[in-house]
């Protein structure tokens, strides 16, 4: 923090090194004799001129982007080690003990309180009264910063090269960054990274299907034999992945990582879809992996102001809607096409008002089951019409732009949606979210 931003009531000209000393400066003035805890204190930001009785919440409520700590689950700002530890042992909202979640499911009114409390910690982490002060929110809290771009970076080069050199039985053609990380639409504190191996030897779907354990068995034998071996651990295979965490050497960063093999083809994606279309369900599932590269492309080539409202929409999902496991709540890939969706609708405006935009997806989700969106960027309408016969489009209906056989909503089930939309119409009815108006091109 800059020393500009803090300086004392009591002693104006007196600069402080941190926050927390001009903090605790305050309070030792204030004293700790009988009576002292209800007397008024100015606060000690640069430009404030409150007082109030306690400062420490006055600054994380008022002046939350000076705070230096903020909780990694809940994103609540802290001026001190000491607030964050009490917040951690008092019980983050996010980290709710298993038999409330229990309660949660198995009594409406319980989960009611509960996701409000949630919706309550949202807007307290995110001060919708001012758009700057959201747009300010997702480049300090939720975007990557440099270091994590970097260590990022730096985690897919040691993979491919480690893989493309000691991989003796395969050979690598490419390896492709998928997920949120590849598109751009990372959230700090979560920067899953999805990696796609696509293999020179393996020019087929039938092939890929039949090698496919063996192919895994090597790639995860490859990783237990690298030189940092001691900072990966391996997880449970998936049916089409390797899972593994690795901690970089010297840091505390952890990446949790999905090792995905495919097959690379030479065909063009029209060959390709007209393809997966003849298939089995079974079968369209072993083309996912080699379709990331469609799908990165799609997300990552939007402005990143959009970009932006994905990740405060993934946000708002991570911290009020609490998945108990009972119901199959969507993923992010559903709220990215959503986002793009309603962005579109408003006419593709290259600058817009954040607040309009998170309040017009929150709107289009209360109404998800009108959803109804396909791209034709990477394949023909008429194409997709073919891809799509036999699908049952009830609910929610968004067509994965890099794959015209699957409704990328469907991974989600009705009780999900319903929650969905339950949590948006709460959140849309809370101060300051519910006086918000704006026209048709996001301008409030």
């Amino acid at each position: 923090m800059s020393q500009s931003h803090i300086c004392c009531s009591n002693y104006p000209g007196r600069q402080f090194s941190t926050l927390l000393e001009a903090v605790e400066h305050v309070m030792s003035e204030r004293g700790t004799q009988k009576g002292s805890r209800g007397v008024r204190v100015k606060c000690c930001v640069r430009g404030c001129s409150r007082s109030v009785r306690k400062l420490r919440l006055h600054i994380r409520k008022f002046h939350k982007e000076l705070c230096p700590l903020s909780c990694s689950d809940c994103h609540a700002s802290f001026v001190g080690q000491i607030d964050l530890d009490n917040h951690n042992r008092n019980g983050c909202p996010r980290r709710k003990q298993p038999e409330m979640i229990t309660a949660a499911v198995s009594s409406g009114s319980f989960w009611k309180r509960y996701t409000n409390s949630s919706i309550e910690t949202f807007f307290e982490n995110v001060d919708f009264s001012d758009s700057s002060a959201v747009n300010s929110f997702i480049t300090n809290k939720l975007q990557l910063d440099e270091a994590s771009r970097n260590a990022v970076l730096k985690v897919v080069d040691l993979l491919y090269k480690h893989l493309q050199h000691n991989l003796l039985s395969l050979s690598i053609n490419k390896l492709v960054k998928g997920g949120s990380v590849g598109k751009g639409t990372a959230v700090k504190d979560k920067a899953d990274i999805d990696c796609v191996v696509f293999l020179n030897d393996v020019k087929t779907m039938k092939e890929h299907k039949l090698n496919l354990r063996e192919t895994k068995d090597c790639l995860e034998s490859c990783l237990k034999q690298s030189p940092y071996k001691d900072q990966i651990t391996i997880g449970k295979q998936t049916p089409f992945a390797v899972k593994f965490r690795l901690r970089l050497r010297n840091s505390s960063r952890e990446f949790d990582i999905d090792l995905l093999p495919t097959f690379t083809t030479n065909q063009r994606p029209e060959q390709l879809y007209n393809e997966m279309i003849g298939c089995t369900t079974e079968e369209k599932a072993y083309y996912s992996a080699g379709l990331v590269s469609f799908q990165v492309e799609f997300v990552k080539g939007q402005p990143s102001i959009v970009k932006d409202l994905i990740r405060l929409v993934k946000y708002w999902r991570k911290t009020c809607i609490e998945d108990t496991g009972k119901t199959r709540l969507p993923s992010s890939y559903p709220l990215e096409l959503i986002t793009i969706h309603c962005w579109e609708k408003a006419g593709k405006p290259q600058s817009f008002d954040i607040r309009a935009g998170f309040k017009a997806v929150l709107q289009q989700l209360v109404d998800n089951c009108h959803i109804d969106v396909c791209w034709y960027k990477y394949y023909s309408m008429a194409l997709a019409e073919r891809g799509i016969k036999g699908i049952r489009k009830s609910g929610p209906f968004v067509l994965d732009p890099a794959n015209p056989t699957n409704n990328v909503c469907s991974a989600s089930d009705a009780e999900g949606w319903k929650t969905v939309a339950d949590v948006a119409k709460m959140t849309l009815e809370k101060h300051p979210l519910n006086y918000i108006s704006f026209n048709r091109n996001w301008q409030i």
